[in-house]
């Protein structure tokens, strides 16, 4: 999850020219925190700056499978904080890395690893638009807390338009993430024919779970050995997959190498997303008429314009609002008026997401959204289907009966075995998602946890998620193009290959939520695939993805 701790310090012009302003700013997301931002070093004659910060994040891990991983961005303003912008890393010298997708720059020159937990840096390569963020992640195998020192980014300030005398605040954030490696694996369930799912994906001719093996094309059709799935409500059951074997120029299918955040986005993240928004874009990335010139508003509680908090929402804001420039957002799921306190819910999942919210918090990350064939590698991995498993890889479930630690950081089901919220979990006192993670917090087990088996959290279940589908020609279109951290005027992501933000034909929901029926959370299910649903919703939520360098 990320957090924001502070802006850079000022520094004393005499070293540095380029004026940076202080402006603290507190928040701390599920485990991670980022803490004592600094501008530590300038190189006028590279025209960059050194942004060093410490992080910390709880039970982080590395194997010989996988590891998790922080993606690191920044963002600048130039306006005492009024507008914010995403800035461009330099990454020179280090070494070349590649793993299936454009390539990236490892430990780059310049780059301070930090002292504490051994880390490592890689900074991926975006082609049209340059650097726009860092993975940091352990560079051996461990596991535990991860606590970091003077870890130090190298910031191209000119490549973003600004001089060695231009005034900016600068913002850091992080979000956790789940290195998923390179590997075939299984989409779909047996017996598809006459399964109880909806419309799940099996090879034409065998009625067996489809295999992928590359990243080359794939037919979806009715000749023997086609991926293929029941009824057109899961999709026009035709089209090919394009080949993507060179990353960025098809379909993404999974075989290859991604990250995918570790939780789903918190309300916390979405709230820390929309204060750095301008006012027009804070309007479109909300329920609420919080237009220019608005200055009181009864839906204080914006993602569903309601005077109090509803199934859990609880981002709100204080009104009477100003009437120009930018809203300030915070959460109070506690329906108290005091924002941002110990158990107001930052930590709980976002709901009441639409599709364009979600690729519009992709396109602000520098991340992309993720496809429904990547939705079903991170939970399944490369193991044999299991019939009707969820996330974890078994049939085993529980739901909670209610929660304890209201909206805190150490939120948890009050009900020993609980591993997934679904079928409207905890009645109606707690109606609504939960902390993301919270199944893992006395989990010794991967069942007892409920996370899917590169670690990825709350894949069945809590909010469902939005995803491109394999099910009509505009997912079938999608790339896996990056964000570039900017947005439309209007607020929403302007990635040409995504789904449109204003139809979101192309994309679908999986996964399951906290107020369905418990099929719906099997991995194989696609009841909702090819859905298109453009409105906010109860249970919509969402998390983004990044294809590996």
């Amino acid at each position: 999850m990320f957090s924001i701790k502070k802006d850079f310090k000022g520094i004393s012009l005499a070293v540095i020219f380029f004026i940076f302003a202080f402006f603290p700013v507190a928040s701390m997301a599920n485990g991670l925190a980022v803490s004592n931002v600094s501008i530590v070093s300038q190189n006028e004659t590279n025209q960059t700056a050194n942004v060093q910060f410490d992080i910390t994040w709880n039970n982080s891990w590395r194997n010989a499978i996988n590891y998790d991983a922080a993606w690191v961005f920044v963002k600048f303003s130039t306006d005492h904080g009024v507008t914010w912008n995403h800035a461009t890393l330099a990454a020179t010298g280090g070494s070349t890395v590649s793993d299936g997708g454009t390539g990236g720059v490892l430990n780059p020159t310049g780059y301070s690893l930090g002292s504490g937990t051994g880390l490592q840096i890689i900074v991926p390569t975006e082609a049209s638009s340059g650097y726009k963020g860092a993975f940091l992640q352990r560079a051996s195998n461990g596991e535990g807390t991860l606590n970091t020192t003077g870890v130090q980014l190298v910031w191209n300030w000119a490549a973003d338009g600004l001089t060695a005398t231009t005034p900016a605040r600068v913002k850091v954030f992080a979000i956790e993430m789940v290195y998923i490696p390179t590997a075939s694996f299984y989409v779909g369930t047996p017996t598809a024919n006459i399964h109880s799912l909806d419309w799940p994906f099996y090879e034409y001719g065998t009625n067996n779970p489809y295999q992928i093996t590359s990243e080359g094309p794939i037919t979806i059709g009715t000749s023997n050995g086609d991926l293929y799935y029941n009824s057109t409500f899961g999709g026009d059951q035709t089209g090919t997959l394009p080949d993507n074997t060179t990353s960025g120029t098809g379909f993404p299918k999974g075989y290859e190498a991604f990250y995918r955040m570790k939780y789903d986005i918190t309300q916390g993240e979405y709230r820390d997303f929309l204060n750095t928004l301008t006012r027009n874009q804070q309007a479109t990335r909300v329920a609420t008429n919080i237009a220019t010139g608005v200055t009181t508003v009864g839906g204080v509680y914006v993602m569903n314009d309601d005077t109090t908090t509803y199934s859990r929402s609880g981002i709100r804001v204080i009104s009477p609002i100003p009437s120009t420039g930018p809203v300030t957002f915070g959460c109070d799921v506690n329906n108290t008026g005091t924002l941002n306190g110990s158990n107001d819910g930052e930590w709980i999942a976002a709901n009441f997401l639409d599709w364009a919210d979600v690729i519009a918090y992709a396109a602000w990350t520098g991340l992309r959204p993720f496809t429904e064939l990547e939705y079903e590698k991170a939970a399944r991995g490369p193991n044999a289907v299991v019939d009707g498993e969820y996330a974890w890889g078994s049939t085993v479930i529980a739901r909670p009966t209610g929660i304890n630690n209201s909206g805190q950081n150490n939120e948890v089901a009050s009900n020993a075995g609980a591993n997934a919220a679904y079928d409207n979990s905890g009645g109606t006192g707690t109606f609504g998602p939960f902390r993301v993670g919270m199944f893992a917090s006395t989990a010794t087990t991967r069942v007892q946890a409920g996370a899917g088996y590169y670690g990825n959290m709350d894949l069945s279940g809590n909010v469902t998620k939005f995803a491109v589908t394999v099910g009509n020609a505009q997912g079938r279109a999608f790339i896996g193009s990056h964000g570039t951290g900017v947005l439309s005027v209007a607020g929403d992501a302007t990635n040409t290959d995504w789904p449109s933000p204003t139809t979101a034909v192309g994309s679908g929901l999986r996964g399951g939520t906290f107020n369905n029926n418990v099929q719906y959370l099997s991995i194989a299910d696609r009841g909702f695939a090819a859905s298109a649903l453009p409105n906010r919703n109860t249970p919509y939520g969402g998390r983004v993805a990044r294809t590996s360098p």
